[in-house]
């Protein structure tokens, strides 16, 4: 990777921070832990190469938690050597950590069956689909991969009971069977292997003090440790050039059938090459024989992982914690926005109570068993009846329904009275909508499905399509977010976005086969990859093998840098490599070559450069003064209220309208006294400043919360029904009865 490419990934690292779409609440310690950071199921931990983490969500990640991949393979096979073997919808993988690339692939009939320094040995039967009687007639194919991808060695092996492992003998790749027969001897490699010796500690007793010199053990921690081998309470050791760990188990079995059932880890101590004690440990408490759990130690020459009660605990060398994964027991799983409402204090109180997770909002205490969709949560109240908290806990859809169902695509099914047959849907806001007419309608969602999405009135993104066969053609139908229109297509929608529709071209043979990316400004499609990609789709962006692409406003290839657990910043604004790399040489300053100068050129060099600075200062005076009469120059223009009201200036959606956000921030600029605003959603709006006109009955909803109405006419003082609850006004009418709402509201409770 060359630098350039270095330095933009930690400028992606800047303007993406981390984040996950769910989190784990302690509800002894209150602490919140991102769902990565959790092994609840954790299905491998091991050291080998200082990562093999794959957490819940199948996310291959590095001890820190940080992705190696772009997507989630659905299993993971080995990692030796910074290439990963995992699978994926059928398909057997080996990848590149370093580039993202693909170096391999085959059905995923294979399996990594051994591997050491990036040289992996695939197995699979002739029919690995066939009894297993009937595989030990056929035999076996094995193939040797190296780190390049290329097939070095393939092998058509009888299964005679036993199997083939590849492993490196005097710096040579070998392929063994029967741990005698070589069927292949590979070329030297130049790295050395970083051996792990594990011995009983009888067998070399005499450099126990040997090595307790090398790893600068203090003379007290010697003599303890030297009593305990005396003792045999430390019975193994294990140790390479960064760490040493002395160990011993005791076993316990059943008295009736005189088996092991159970053992526990009695005593260990492990030490970093500095002297530094990681852990030092005495009868830790008894583990089930087949807890895949269990009290366990890896390293390599740079990391340490060490199996703790709550979880593993991850080193490096010098016994610096790299991570902590903790284990979820009595911990509670909650979205992204219920977390952060927790962690604000909007929602305390939380319990669990049987399926339902009980919490307090505002005082009053709620039930919920959904996530966020659409920015609203499903609710039920003390009295039994559904309603929707907003994204910031407001009660944006009271508590009136008898059933209510999750919101998806800014609709929600819900049922007024219980004895009624009327179910009907309702916007965001508790509005009566009309649905779309989506019978058999197919949701396709990618292959994932993020809870969360942004409060910006923009309709879901997801998909829905109908197809219906025509001859042996297959047309189409869907629904175009961007012109609200109806469309068709002969080839297979996989994802909407603003600005562009990823789709499947699988007949027309004009064209290659694949996937492809149609831009919506141009009318053009970009091919991106062959009808056996590893694909995935997010809110943002997508992964199509292994290299992800962002299309939030405008379609960035981001190479194979992970998006999973993060989030670009509110504030940032994304570059290509191109332009970063553009703005960074601006900032450069040339580099001059050193050269010898005689003493009377250097003094003319001097006096010419104190030329240049005098000119460049007195040209930074004049910029000064045009831009403080630019300055003056651009205050006259934007006059107050002078601006008329732009064409675009409102939206509709359904029956609501709504202010354009990109002259939210420029009201006081335009005229908006002749302005109508019916049917105007006014809630949260700062209208101080402006020349604003409103009818609180007349306005969307009456709901006038939150806003700022300072400096507003108000055109009717009939506040009936209107909610101005945390609103701001200047006029004394409206402050009165503003005053005597809240005195009412406080008697009533």
């Amino acid at each position: 990777m060359d630098d350039n490419k270095i330095k933009y990934r930690k400028y992606l690292d800047e303007i993406f921070q981390e984040d996950d779409d769910f989190y784990y609440i302690n509800l002894s310690t209150k602490e919140i832990y991102p769902q990565y950071k959790v092994i609840d199921k954790l299905k491998k931990v091991e050291s080998d190469a200082a990562y093999e983490y794959l957490n819940l969500d199948g996310v291959l990640s590095d001890l820190s938690g940080r992705p190696l991949l772009c997507f989630k393979p659905d299993d993971l096979k080995a990692v030796s050597k910074n290439i990963v073997a995992c699978s994926k919808e059928e398909k057997f993988y080996l990848i590149d950590i370093n580039d993202g690339r693909i170096i391999y692939q085959t059905t995923n009939g294979f399996t990594a069956d051994s591997f050491t320094n990036g040289y992996f040995l695939l197995e699979a039967t002739t029919t690995f689909f066939a009894t297993e009687s009937l595989r030990s007639e056929l035999g076996h194919i094995y193939l040797l991969i190296n780190p390049k991808g290329q097939v070095i060695d393939k092998q058509k092996i009888k299964n005679l009971g036993h199997k083939c492992h590849v492993e490196m003998v005097n710096n040579k790749v070998s392929v063994v069977l029967n741990q005698e027969d070589f069927i292949y001897k590979g070329p030297r490699l130049s790295e050395d292997k970083d051996p792990v010796i594990t011995e009983k500690i009888g067998k070399f007793y005499d450099y126990v003090e040997d090595i307790l010199g090398k790893f600068n053990v203090s003379k007290e921690i010697r003599k303890e440790i030297i009593k305990k081998v005396d003792a045999q309470e430390y019975e193994y050791i294990v140790y390479n050039n960064s760490f040493l760990r002395f160990y011993g188990y005791k076993f316990l079995y059943d008295d009736d059938k005189i088996e092991f059932v159970r053992y526990y880890l009695e005593s260990q101590i492990i030490i970093c090459k500095n002297g530094q004690i990681l852990k030092k440990s005495s009868n830790v408490k008894i583990i089930p024989k087949y807890d895949k759990h269990k009290p366990a130690v890896n390293f390599n020459k740079d990391a340490i992982n060490i199996y703790e009660n709550n979880g593993y605990s991850f080193y490096d060398k010098n016994g610096v914690l790299i991570s902590r994964y903790l284990k979820s027991d009595n911990m509670l799983k909650v979205d992204r926005i219920f977390a952060k409402l927790f962690q604000k204090e909007v929602f305390t109180a939380l319990k669990q109570e049987k399926n339902y997770l009980q919490f307090m909002c505002h005082g009053k205490t709620f039930y919920t068993n959904s996530n966020y969709s659409c920015n609203r949560l499903l609710i039920k109240s003390q009295t039994g009846k559904y309603g929707f908290l907003d994204e910031f806990g407001n009660e944006v859809i009271k508590p009136i329904y008898v059933l209510a169902s999750d919101f998806i695509d800014g609709m929600a099914k819900v049922k007024k009275l219980e004895k009624s047959n009327s179910i009907f849907y309702i916007d965001i806001f508790g509005n009566e909508t009309k649905q779309l007419d989506k019978t058999n309608l197919s949701y396709y969602f990618g292959n994932q499905l993020s809870v969360y999405q942004k409060s910006d009135f923009k309709p879901c993104d997801y998909l829905f399509y109908t197809s219906k066969k025509l001859g042996v053609f297959t047309i189409y139908t869907y629904f175009d977010y961007r012109t609200k229109l109806y469309k068709k297509t002969y080839y297979k929608p996989i994802r909407q976005y603003q600005n562009y529709m990823l789709y499947l071209n699988d007949w027309n043979y004009a064209q290659e086969l694949g996937y492809y990316l149609f831009d919506k400004d141009t009318n053009k499609s970009y091919y991106l990859g062959a009808k056996d990609s590893i694909i995935s789709c997010c809110d943002d962006y997508f992964v199509i093998n292994n290299k992800t692409f962002f299309v939030k406003d405008k379609l960035i290839a981001l190479e194979n840098y992970s998006l999973l657990h993060r989030c670009l910043n509110e504030s940032a604004t994304l570059l290509s490599l191109e332009e970063y790399i553009a703005s960074i040489s601006k900032e450069e300053e040339p580099v001059f070559s050193k050269s010898k100068m005689r003493p009377e050129e250097i003094k003319v060099n001097l006096e010419n450069k104190q030329k240049k600075l005098a000119q460049l200062l007195q040209q930074r005076s004049e910029y000064e003064q045009a831009l403080r009469q630019l300055d003056a120059q651009i205050h006259n223009i934007k006059m107050l209220h002078a601006l008329p009201v732009p064409p675009d200036f409102c939206l509709e959606i359904n029956d609501m309208k709504i202010i354009s956000p990109e002259y939210l921030k420029d009201l006081i600029y335009f005229d908006l006294l002749p302005y109508d605003f019916t049917s105007f959603y006014v809630s949260g709006i700062d209208f101080s400043g402006t020349n604003a006109c409103l009818d609180p009955q007349k306005v969307y909803n009456k709901d006038m919360r939150n806003g700022n109405y300072s400096d507003v006419t108000i055109l009717n003082y009939d506040m009936t029904g209107v909610n101005i609850e945390n609103s701001i006004f200047t006029n004394d009418f409206i402050n009165c009865y503003q005053e005597n709402m809240l005195k009412l509201k406080r008697n009533n409770q």
